[in-house]
């Protein structure tokens, strides 16, 4: 805060007989007089004030800051926990995530000095939902701990305090479902079923139950997960129509998509829209249309999808839901090769984008946005490929300044693409491999499977193979990891599949098939992602000027692109770089390596087919079954 200057008042002088003197004594009496009023302003109101609050203890006892306050007195303008608490919400629904936690974490600090366990509680399970969207599952997982342990060992829990707990289980129950301990999640939110029932809590009660369903459907029981589901449904529809129903409803849909159940989710998200319609909710109706025209797309029904995300738009009340449904809506447009209505949606998005508040979902959206017009291309364009890199760049500094790894490895990798599409290998590379760095320590395999496969392609066409063959390796793990996210958690994927999952597998076995090749396909052979203390230094073309990198840092200038092709690069894209003098045979270890990636893909196209990773399968080695026959393993690359 600045100082605020007050000038001090001078008391002037003079010189009588060579001594100093004040001015003359016709001032005195004056001065002497005001002076003795203030002194009497000052001072019989404080008497007063003592005498107030002296009355105020005998009749109601201590008072508090709100009580000083109406007693006359100022108090401290610092925040209180309530204060904090609010505040930390209001961070949260805004997508500001790190500034959440902090404002969380100071709460529970608050409320613990104060000795109030339900309040701590609470901040607690605030803390670790923070930590989640910042992919900081440890976090997460110690405050989710304190929570429970803080709860469980009060003497008695009365209603509030059983649905403190019902939510801190959820939570623990979401950390052991991400961690492949289904079974384990599947008792965790049963207890937390039982704690909402102890609280009557009916939403916390069916929100356990739709989380279970979730447990059983990656446990492989999809008949079940549906029959609660279906006891769910059954429960909701009996209740009145209220915009608190249908929000339930809405993530009773949700659920259903997740699970593929996509015409149930369709019906029920229906009933939803029908309700909030009815009570006149744009901003409900908008969220529930948007959701539908996600399902739309999923079914590969883009016509109705577009339509869908229209009316989300002209509905909705924010810039951010406006933006998000024509993202969709733009990406759909392209797809289906409407150019002249995608270019039309163009500037309206671009308005709404440089009006939203930093979050998540902003840079998020500003990415998705990047990504869709970069798939335009060509001299259509009515933006540059230097504001591409502009927007980019202001998707990862509001993720840094909101302290987001997550959201910033997610733009960077954009940025790392775009320099890929624009042929600037050296700064593709330098930019993808600090996305890796950032990923470190955080939940997000998703990431890098993304970046990882970036990486892969731009060590190819920079000619290092057994490099390439790591990232690519890495690539794999990673969606090894996801495998029942691919379909069952994140069940948007599945429309990419082509585009974005597939390729990964056919491209790593193209380039373990590549002779020669003498790298070892074992865990442990990725190099460093990135050198020490380059994190914040942004990668410089060849003539040492900032280029796309340049904008994320600093600001993108136009003429710092550097031309599409490299001269003598033309039809070489689906090239890839072969060994050394074209010699050797291919090393043991990477047939096998490209049989169990080949295999992968075959699962992974079944869980995508039939929209449910159920198929639990025990690892055999082909080579035991029988060991005098032979395997033959046709193989399509392209």
């Amino acid at each position: 805060m600045a100082n605020l200057h007050q000038p001090g008042k001078k008391q002037t002088k003079a010189k009588r007989n060579g001594k100093k003197v004040f001015w003359a004594s016709s001032f005195a009496l004056p001065v002497y007089f005001v002076l003795t009023v203030l002194l009497v302003t000052i001072v019989v109101p404080a008497l007063a004030g003592e005498q107030r609050i002296v009355g105020w203890v005998e009749r109601q006892g201590n008072p508090t800051a709100s009580d000083l306050t109406k007693l006359g007195f100022v108090t401290s303008t610092q925040p209180t926990v309530e204060q904090l608490l609010q505040r930390g919400k209001s961070r949260y629904e805004a997508g500001q995530f790190r500034e959440a936690a902090t404002l969380w974490e100071q709460a529970a600090q608050g409320y613990s000095l104060r000795q109030e366990s339900l309040n701590q509680a609470q901040s607690l399970n605030y803390l670790a939902s923070a930590y989640y969207q910042l992919g900081e599952w440890q976090q997460a997982q110690k405050a989710i701990a304190q929570s429970i342990n803080l709860l469980q060992g009060l003497d008695k829990l009365e209603k509030r305090g059983n649905s403190l707990l019902g939510q801190a289980l959820n939570g623990r129950g979401l950390q052991q479902l991400a961690k492949g301990e289904t079974e384990a999640a599947l008792e965790t939110w049963k207890e937390a079923e039982t704690a909402y029932g102890r609280a009557e809590d009916e939403s916390g009660k069916q929100g356990s139950r739709m989380n279970q369903a979730l447990a059983l459907q990656a446990m492989g029981q999809y008949r079940r997960a549906i029959a609660l589901l279906e006891q769910v449904n059954a429960q909701m529809q009996a209740q009145p129509d209220t915009l608190l129903k249908a929000d339930s409803l809405r993530s009773l849909g949700m659920t259903l998509q997740t699970i593929g159940d996509l015409r149930r989710a369709k019906a029920i998200l229906e009933k939803s829209w029908e309700i909030s319609d009815k009570l006149n909710s744009p901003a409900d109706t908008s969220v529930t249309l948007f959701s539908i025209g996600n399902i739309a797309r999923i079914l590969q029904k883009n016509d109705v999808a577009i339509s869908y995300y229209e009316k989300a738009a002209q509905m909705a009340n924010d810039d951010l839901t406006k933006v998000q449904a024509q993202v969709n809506q733009l990406s759909l447009l392209i797809a289906n090769q409407q150019t002249a209505e995608a270019l039309a949606i163009i500037p309206q998005i671009q308005t709404k984008l440089a009006n939203l508040s930093p979050s998540r979902d902003a840079a998020y959206a500003r990415v998705n946005f990047a990504e869709s017009l970069m798939k335009l291309g060509g001299g259509q364009l009515p933006i540059t490929k230097q504001d591409i890199a502009q927007m980019l760049a202001t998707a990862v500094k509001q993720a840094k300044e909101l302290g987001d790894r997550r959201a910033e490895a997610y733009a960077l990798t954009e940025v790392g693409k775009l320099y890929e599409l624009h042929r600037q290998w050296q700064d593709a590379q330098v930019v993808t491999e600090q996305v890796l760095q950032i990923v470190q320590g955080i939940e997000a395999d998703d990431i890098v499977a993304r970046a990882a496969w970036q990486l892969g392609r731009i060590l190819q066409q920079e000619g290092d193979i057994n490099r390439a063959i790591a990232a690519y390796d890495k690539a794999f793990e990673s969606l090894q990891s996801l495998r029942s996210d691919l379909v069952a958690i994140n069940r948007e994927i599945q429309f990419e599949f082509k585009e974005s999952v597939e390729p990964i597998y056919r491209e790593f076995v193209s380039l373990l098939l590549t002779p020669p090749l003498n790298y070892q396909a074992e865990p442990g052979n990725m190099r460093s992602q990135a050198e020490p203390g380059n994190e914040d230094t942004p990668p410089q073309g060849k003539e040492g000027q900032g280029g796309i990198a340049g904008a994320v840092k600093y600001q993108a200038e136009p003429g710092n692109m550097r031309s599409q092709a490299e001269p003598g690069n033309e039809g070489n894209e689906g090239t890839p770089p072969q060994g050394i003098g074209g010699q050797g045979g291919i090393a043991q270890a990477n047939l096998a390596k490209a049989r169990q990636v080949i295999e992968a893909l075959q699962l992974a196209e079944l869980d995508n087919f039939f929209g449910d990773a159920c198929i639990k399968t025990k690892p055999v080695e082909i080579d035991q079954i029988d060991t005098k026959a032979a395997v033959i393993y046709p193989i399509i690359l392209s």
